[in-house]
This record gives structure tokens, sequence and C-alpha cells, in this order.
């Protein structure tokens, strides 16, 4: 990747030609034209997310799912109906699928691009396709979506606002796309920078905060809203990562642990008893940062008319 290429998908975005600074003790380039944040690409190690070790679903994650799916039917009345046509663009290795196929959500389909990623979620038995071309030959016709779900997926797209009208595209009247980003305008990335939880220095392209959601509305041909976030699962967790990498210097040490399979069986259970100490305190600064509007993740709805 070099300087010349990294367009955000409306204009040709060059990082040349935006100006370097320093946010939250990090380097960025800022876009002159939609202000968003980007990495530079000597710091990008790794674009895309990489595999969690194939594993059933734990009970852990679907305590922490179903807090998700508890916060997004209070937001998104669709999501109470079963029936609906659900794609998950940018699926990763389909736990979030299988997921929603326990709760009984009949028509789901995902999308990822990752080769393995792709082989994990199809050992998960859930239904993935490669691309969105697949998933219409699959389903025999053009893809019609009631919802589509990008969850931590836009900060990796190399152009996001391409990406999303494509999205966009396949929505049935009514119909919208629920995204979900790091904030980097959250009080913890205020608080650690590198050593937040979310901005993963160094795999994220793109660091987003409100004003991009506000500069998308001048962009898609559909209603974009941003949704009041009381994500209990993301929060409590990213203090307690956030907390744990601070204070070992370590970047993401409980995620990388505990979802990603990294280190020994001692290092996992030093990980967990950390968490655990951690937690109490977590659960109460998700309470004071979620009211304040200023959470760790970012989460905005683009919505066709209609319906």
């Amino acid at each position: 990747m070099t300087d010349e290429l990294l367009p955000c998908g409306a204009h040709d975005c060059r990082l040349a030609a935006g100006p370097r600074e320093m946010d939250a003790g990090m380097l960025f380039i800022r876009c002159p034209t939609c202000a968003v944040l980007r990495i530079p690409p000597a710091k990008l190690i790794h674009q895309s997310v990489l595999p969690d070790p194939p594993r059933p679903l734990s009970l852990i994650m679907r305590l922490l799912m179903s807090m998700r799916m508890l916060w997004l039917r209070g937001m998104v009345p669709a999501l109470r109906d079963q029936s609906i046509q659900i794609v998950d663009a940018g699926c990763g290795d389909g736990q979030f699928l299988e997921f929603l196929q326990r709760l009984g959500y009949c028509h789901v389909i995902g999308i990822e691009p990752e080769p393995e990623r792709l082989r994990h979620a199809r050992a998960r038995k859930v239904p993935v396709v490669p691309s969105k071309a697949a998933a219409e030959t699959r389903l025999g016709g053009p893809l019609a979506a009631d919802i589509v779900i990008v969850w931590h997926v836009l900060e990796h797209v190399p152009q996001p606002l391409d990406f999303l009208r494509n999205y966009g595209a396949c929505l049935k009247s009514g119909g919208m796309i629920i995204v979900s980003v790091p904030n980097q305008q959250s009080i913890q990335t205020r608080l650690f920078g590198y050593f937040s939880a979310f901005p993963d220095y160094g795999r994220h392209l793109w660091y987003h905060d409100r004003s991009y959601v506000e500069w998308l509305r001048t962009q898609l041909p559909f209603h974009v809203a941003v949704l009041r976030d009381f994500n209990f699962e993301y929060e409590i967790f990213s203090w307690v990562d956030s907390i744990a990498s601070a204070a070992m210097r370590r970047q993401n040490a409980v995620h990388k642990a505990l979802k990603k399979g990294e280190g020994s069986s001692a290092w996992h259970l030093a990980m967990v008893a950390v968490s655990l100490l951690l937690l109490p305190a977590a659960a109460v600064l998700s309470c004071l940062s979620l009211a304040s509007g200023r959470g760790s993740t970012l989460t905005f709805v683009v919505r066709r008319s209609g319906g």
C-alpha cells in the first residue's frame, strides 16, 4: 500500500494530500474531504481481522451476543421478526450467524472474503459465501435484505462509501444497514490511546467519530441516524481490555488471549483472573461512558425509505 492509493470512496482521497496529525497519542492522516482519520501506510500491519480459533460457540459468547441483541431489538424493531432476511456483511468466523440461527432467524446469509475465516464459518454449518455476487447465485436472484449487518467491518474496508452504497442498493423498501465501528472520540480512547481496546492501531484503515456520520448524510441517498449506544456487550469488555492492556503495556492483551487464543494456558488463566478482578470497575465505567454519549463504539443505521 502506498501514499498514492487509499481512496475513501467518494473521491480520489490520496494519503499524501492529507496533513499528518496526532490524536490520542497516535499518528494519523486526516482526509481533506470527509475528515475521517486514516492510518499512515507505514504503520499498517494487517488490514483484515485475524481469524478466531475454530471452536464451538461458548456460553460466554452467547451471553455477550444476547446483550447485543437485547439492545438492538429495542433500537431496531424489525429485528423482532425472525422471518426477515438478514445479511451479515463481513461475518468473519460466523459466530454471530450461528447465534442468530439459534435464536430462530431462518433467512440469514453471511459474506466473508477472507478464505480462512470463510472456512471457519462454513465449519459452523452457517450459510456463508465469499462475495455479494456469490450470495445472489446462492439465493437464485438479486440480493434483497431487510437488514444488512456491518459489525466492526467498515474500518477495514478500503472504500467504505462505495461499500455502503453497494449494500444500500440491496435493501428492501424500509430496510436498513446497521453499522458499528470503534469510536475514536470515546472516553476510553482519550484515556488509553494506543492501548484502548478498539482502535487496534496498525490493523484498522479508518478511525471514525460522529463527524463522519454527518458527512455520510451528504453522500448517501438514504436516511442516516446514530443509535443511542447501550451496547454493554462491547462496553464492559472494552473497559476490561483497555485497563489491563494499559497496565501491562500490551495492546489488546485480554482480547488476544481469550478470543484469539494467543499465549499459553497459564496466560489464558491469568487473563481470566484479571478480567474477573476488573469486571466491577468496568461495569461502573461502562454506565458512565454510555450515559455521557462517548462509549467505545459508534453504531448507526443507513435506512432506505418506505416501510
